[in-house]
């Protein structure tokens, strides 16, 4: 399954990078590192994230085997509406009370 549509990351290659991070701290953007790319969008970053946690619990040794799912974001987040560039362009530029920066 397709899990990065900007980078055509497979939810296979994610588990495989993640999962070869045994001792070392696995982020989305270690994964992309690794991966050859870099975040876009950041709409996959939550589903990387959720295959993370999944793979670390499979990981021997651990002892967590149920493990607690990667948090949700907070509906405010960026992640949660689409992209970091969405969200400020929304914060800056603030249509009912015009343009901050402008002075409008």
């Amino acid at each position: 399954m397709i899990v990065c549509s900007c980078n055509v990351l497979s939810a296979d290659a994610v588990r495989t990078c993640a999962a070869g991070k045994v001792g070392l701290p696995c982020t989305p953007a270690a994964v992309y590192r690794e991966l050859g790319c870099r975040a876009r969008c950041g709409r996959c970053a939550r589903t990387i994230r959720s295959i993370i946690s999944e793979a670390a619990c499979q990981r021997p040794g651990c002892q967590l085997r149920d493990c607690a799912p990667a948090p949700v974001p907070d509906p405010d987040s960026w992640m949660a509406q689409g992209s970091l560039a969405s969200t400020a362009i929304k914060e800056r530029f603030d249509l009912d009370q015009g343009s901050p920066a402008l002075g409008v």
